[in-house]
């Protein structure tokens, strides 16, 4: 399917669907198709044996729950915004700047931040579960550390923080990570079951469900997913799911029976750990393997090359590679690096 094709809805014909037809059993897919530069849209529909969703998860920006945001954007309508929407450092030239969230998007833009902001301050509900980016903060003096926001105060434009202290800034940057999203997939058919149960927090929601492996739905394994699971190895992860999805879906390999499916995707969505990366979709760097990748790769057909083995990464080094990342981290922050040095 090219990428200018969207698809507006999936439904399985023979199961539980809008549309049945017991004898195929095949997968409908409506489609609308937009050619580049022209203004004409074309909708049909196909018919597949299965279906691989692949649409990514960092698209629709979760937005937290913090009283009187609402108020406080129709009053302030350029102080905030998500993370998603950042494109250039020099649009904070001199500004006091807070973000909300001490996680990747927050380590990231900091290092552009820094150099060019008059201060900037991190609202946090805890440390990073990631040695690095803790080290990182922890060796930048410069950035103020605040607990998480209790309330926006728009008659004064301020923001009070749960320990009761209040600052007011020029540039609120939530950097609060996003929502899973698969707006073609109906939400009661539960292929892929996203928990409501952070709607009301300051926590993305994160759990995911109904998912063997973070790869094939327990509900129909005709249906499968690509770049749920957050790993150190994002790419090769992918890669993981994506050789394993080619060996069931060729009839080269077989699922285990469907208790096991459940019983693994139960022990993920029961986690109950705060240091888990991500919640119930993280894994360390040093137990991928073990707890995903190796189960994923043994339903690979035979011959296939090992993704880490491929670009002969050892997860144990790349774990232990954090003291680079804190040294770049800074290199960028200081000035020493620019973003497009780390490119060559």
């Amino acid at each position: 399917m090219c990428l200018s094709k969207v698809v507006k809805s999936v439904a399985v014909i023979g199961a539980e669907a809008v549309e049945k037809d017991p004898e195929t059993h095949k997968w409908r897919l409506t489609i609308r198709h937009k050619a580049r530069f022209s203004n004409i849209e074309q909708w049909y529909t196909e018919e597949f044996d299965a279906v691989v969703v692949a649409n990514g998860h960092c698209n629709v920006p979760f937005i937290p729950k913090i009283e009187n945001l609402s108020e406080f954007v129709a009053k302030y309508p350029d102080v905030v915004r998500h993370s998603k929407s950042f494109r250039n450092a020099t649009d904070f030239q001199n500004g006091n700047v807070l973000l909300c969230g001490s996680g990747t998007s927050s380590i990231d833009l900091t290092q552009y931040l820094s150099p060019v902001a008059k201060s900037v301050t991190i609202s946090q509900r805890s440390e990073s579960v990631y040695d690095w980016i803790r080290d990182c903060f922890k060796q930048s003096p410069d950035i103020i550390f605040k607990p998480r926001i209790k309330r926006l105060l728009p008659d004064s434009g301020a923001v009070e923080f749960e320990d009761g202290t209040v600052g007011k800034y020029d540039h609120i940057i939530l950097s609060t990570g996003y929502h899973y999203h698969f707006p073609f997939l109906d939400p009661s058919d539960e292929y892929v079951k996203i928990y409501n149960d952070s709607y009301e927090s300051q926590s993305p929601i994160s759990k995911i469900g109904n998912i063997y492996l973070y790869t094939f739905s327990t509900k129909d394994n005709s249906i499968a997913t690509i770049g749920i699971p957050t790993t150190g190895l994002m790419f090769h992860t992918m890669e993981y799911s994506a050789a394993a999805i080619a060996g069931v879906f060729s009839g080269a390999k077989k699922l285990p029976d469907l208790k096991e499916q459940i019983r693994w995707d139960d022990g993920r969505t029961k986690i109950d750990e705060p240091e888990v990366p991500h919640r119930f979709q993280g894994f360390f760097t040093d137990k991928m393997e073990a707890q995903l990748l190796n189960p994923l790769f043994d339903l690979a057909a035979e011959g296939r090359t090992v993704p880490l083995a491929k670009d002969n990464l050892n997860p144990k080094e790349v774990e232990a590679s954090s003291p680079a990342l804190v040294k770049a981290y800074h290199a960028l922050r200081s000035g020493k690096y620019s973003a497009q040095d780390l490119l060559k």
